[in-house]
């Protein structure tokens, strides 16, 4: 009977994350000319990757800050400034190829050297990228060993049904209050909660957090602040996918602007906030083969080739929330607190991650400028920028020290109130996501050459003594029989085997 191993290939997907790539953006924020800076009260920034150029061994990462601050005019009008700056970064990995599948994330990680002169404000933005690629493993595997006796095992694989790169609007109409007389500035934060696959289809969830400062229409204005949460469930058309698929990915916050519709202070007046995002899909598909692993032949020798590849689990996905609290202490002992007006500008710089016993510790700062008004005859209002620590631990069962851990944190909401006539205690409230993958190095065989045939034993009955194996194949592989022949013949056989043990092999064809 001819010796014939089928053979097969199948394209399997392996994510990677390469690494952190760094940029920084310097922003100038211009005031009109009968604009003249006071103060600068709060200052924010929003990166969000635009374009993704590959060559071999380098990916080119460009993209966009749109920047906003808050200040205070000596005419003691309050002004948001708008500017958009740019960033790029390079980043170099012999993964990347031309036709490669690259995502990158990117996320604020500082805004630093603050220089505000009469009618201009100056900062630097630094910028956190996290890239991943998505690689293809092509694998060439056996289902059936002919006549060979061959070990079978479950090869679990996953390959990339579609990707998708692009934008949407989300648009959310926010009732203003009555006792509004004019808009200062909007802020917005998005936090995405799960991403979900339909027939052709991907569902994002999640909510955005906005934050409205705004002038009181009292007969002396005052600065005010109110928070609004809004849900969102966006679908977007990935063909292809199918209901039980896997959908990963990186949503990202680019810009907002808003319009009043309306008469402000009045019940009419409504506020229409439009989120502009950019997301990276992908969706991924997993199935399982049964192949063979491994293979022996009592009467011919076999050359056995194998080939590894990497094969991935999620093994944890959570989201927690987390709260956390801080003060600050004013230095300047002939000032006192009146009130505190509210916050702006917060975000999130995780600085450390630790995998812990079936569970993960991610340690960071939390950023928020806090404004106030002092107690004194000009009401003079201030602002401070407050650093929140956090400590948060996420309970994950299955996590081990091997195991891959990506971290999302974002602030939902942030609020603050003068404790004494010194010191403002801050209260966060915040979004924590951890991704734990484990990693597996496999083999499968891949290819089976018949050899020169083995010489017979000659002996009808042979005795051996099997010093440790895991399971009866080894054991047949050890000593060239089938591996029911050995059963049959040994049933007080007990596996793994860890002494030396004595294993009777009659051979009924040698008679």
């Amino acid at each position: 009977m001819p010796f014939e191993p089928s053979l097969s290939q199948i394209d399997t997907k392996y994510k990677k994350m390469l690494g952190v790539a760094n940029a920084q953006s310097s922003i100038v924020l211009t005031a009109t000319n009968d604009v003249k800076i006071n103060k600068v009260l709060s200052v924010s920034a929003l990166p969000c990757i635009e374009n993704i150029n590959l060559s071999n061994g380098t990916v080119t990462i460009e993209g966009k800050v749109n920047a906003q601050a808050l200040v205070r005019t000596t005419e003691k009008q309050f002004v948001t400034l708008y500017a958009t700056g740019s960033f790029s970064s390079v980043f170099n990995n012999a993964s990347i190829q031309p036709d490669g599948k690259i995502f990158c994330c990117s996320k604020l990680l500082n805004i630093e050297n603050i220089i505000a002169s009469e009618n201009s404000i100056n900062f630097v933005v630094q910028v956190e990228i996290d890239v991943e690629a998505i690689l293809q493993q092509s694998i060439n595997f056996l289902q059936n060993a002919g006549t060979a006796q061959q070990k079978m095992g479950e090869m679990r694989y996953s390959n990339i049904i579609a990707t998708l790169s692009d934008k949407f609007e989300i648009s959310q109409e926010i009732e203003t209050p009555t006792s509004i007389s004019q808009i200062v500035g909007v802020e917005s934060t998005a936090i995405l909660d799960s991403v979900s696959s339909a027939d052709d289809m991907a569902i994002l969830k999640g909510q955005i957090c906005s934050n409205l400062i705004y002038l009181s229409n009292d007969e002396v204005p005052k600065l005010k602040c109110q928070n609004y949460q809004y849900d969102f469930n966006q679908e977007i058309l990935l063909t292809g996918v199918k209901s039980d698929d896997k959908i990963c990915g990186c949503l990202q916050l680019c810009n907002y602007d808003y319009e009043v519709q309306g008469e402000l202070g009045s019940s009419k007046a409504v506020l229409n906030l439009k989120n502009n995002f950019k997301f990276n899909l992908y969706a991924e598909r997993e199935d399982m083969l049964e192949v063979v692993v491994d293979a022996y032949c009592p009467k011919y020798e076999l050359n056995l080739s194998y080939q590894s590849f990497i094969n991935q689990n999620i093994l944890c996905k959570k989201q927690v929330t987390d709260k956390i609290d801080g003060s600050v202490i004013l230095d300047d002992e002939s000032v006192r607190i009146d009130k505190v007006i509210g916050t702006s500008s917060a975000y999130v710089v995780t600085k450390k991650v630790n995998i812990l016993e079936e569970a993960v510790q991610i340690s960071g700062t939390v950023y928020t400028n806090v404004i106030y008004l002092l107690d004194d005859d000009d009401n003079t209002l201030q602002s401070i920028q407050v650093e929140l620590p956090f400590d948060s631990i996420v309970e994950c069962e299955k996590i081990n020290s091997n195991s891959i851990v990506k971290t999302f944190v974002n602030v939902k909401d942030v609020e603050a109130r003068n404790k004494k006539s010194k010191e403002i205690d801050v209260l966060a409230d915040l979004i924590v996501n951890i991704v734990a993958i484990e990693e597996k190095d496999m083999a499968t065989l891949s290819d089976i050459q018949l050899g020169d045939k083995r010489k017979s034993d000659g002996n009808s009955m042979s005795i051996y003594v099997v010093n440790n194996a895991e399971d009866v194949w080894s054991v047949g592989k050890m000593l060239l029989v089938e591996p029911d022949l050995i059963l049959k013949q040994n049933p007080e056989l007990k596996f793994p085997i860890e002494k030396p043990t004595q294993i009777l092999i009659y051979r009924q064809n040698n008679i």
